[in-house]
């Protein structure tokens, strides 16, 4: 149950944030505004079974990957940020400005707003606390072989579609660096089925496939919509990237993208199957194995 409290500082997250965006710092005050209600709500669930470690084990596994590959993405033009947008926290540069000019030490290579350096912890820690939240309040809990078997022919089609994208790219001789980001969530999926009993149970559940209509076909495209359509906090260049799915005001959404809302809604839970399958005592207050509830826990 979601208590009163909990329901007030939801709502006073969403007020900073709001206030923050109509400073003018559209990309901190877009991300606070739905970063800072999940933290206030899903909490108290989360802690109640998981370690404080267990995101950023989670994290630490990916985060270095995608930070060097959003780097690699910005160096080579594959989008920008727009050039009178405001940022709460500023700039850093590949000349070495910015606070003890430490640019050189982020690896950053080009100019990119600090907040990238936050974006992927910060939306990855949603991403846990919003599943763990969603399990943790769905009352129908059957798993169904069948839905594992769908799982799997579903994510394989996800996945064969995907290399077709690279197999066109190649033609016209430049790699989209969204591929690589999408390529590695699509991987650490596929991870997460062979190595753990937990997202095999988990992927055979109702709960589990509405989880992936709500985040992955309503919340992420909807998150890339404003941020990129109408913050332009960053705007896709299109002769560097692949084709557009649709452009709005100015802003190119890139054909691959759709993969990506749906690998990273697996990415996510993988990885914390994973870590409750492996490294329980690390990842659980209760050290058992296993991502669902103990009976107990029900």
């Amino acid at each position: 149950m979601i208590r009163p409290w909990q329901g007030l500082l939801a709502t006073a997250g969403i007020a900073f944030g709001l206030l923050v965006r109509a400073r003018g710092f559209s990309y901190e005050g877009t991300l606070l505004t739905y970063l800072l209600p999940m933290i206030a709500i899903g909490r108290r669930q989360f802690s109640h079974r998981f370690r404080v470690m267990l995101p950023w084990l989670a994290l630490g596994v990916l985060l270095p990957a995608l930070i060097v590959i959003q780097n690699s993405g910005v160096r080579a033009g594959s989008w920008h940020y727009a050039p009178d947008a405001r940022f709460w926290l500023g700039y850093l540069r590949a000349e070495g400005d910015g606070p003890w000019r430490w640019t050189r030490w982020l690896y950053t290579g080009v100019e990119m707003p600090a907040i990238e350096y936050l974006f992927y912890p910060a939306m990855g820690y949603f991403m846990m606390l919003a599943f763990n939240l969603f399990a943790e309040l769905s009352t129908e809990r059957s798993e169904s072989p069948g839905r594992f078997r769908l799982f799997l022919a579903s994510y394989a089609v996800l996945s064969a579609g995907f290399f077709t994208l690279l197999a066109y790219r190649k033609q016209l001789n430049e790699m989209d660096r969204n591929w690589f980001l999408t390529g590695v969530g699509l991987f650490t999926g596929w991870v997460g089925i062979a190595a753990s009993p937990s997202l095999r149970r988990v992927v055979s559940t109702r709960w589990f496939w509405q989880w992936l209509l709500v985040m992955g076909c309503g919340f992420q495209p909807a998150w890339e919509f404003v941020h990129s359509c109408l913050n332009h906090d960053w705007v896709y260049v299109e002769r560097r990237s692949l084709p557009p799915l649709y452009t709005f005001n100015g802003a190119p959404i890139p054909i691959v993208e759709p993969f990506a809302y749906l690998a990273v809604s697996v990415t996510f839970p993988a990885l914390m199957c994973l870590l409750a399958d492996h490294l329980p005592r690390w990842a659980k207050k209760d050290g058992q194995p296993g991502f669902l509830p103990q009976p107990s826990e029900q």
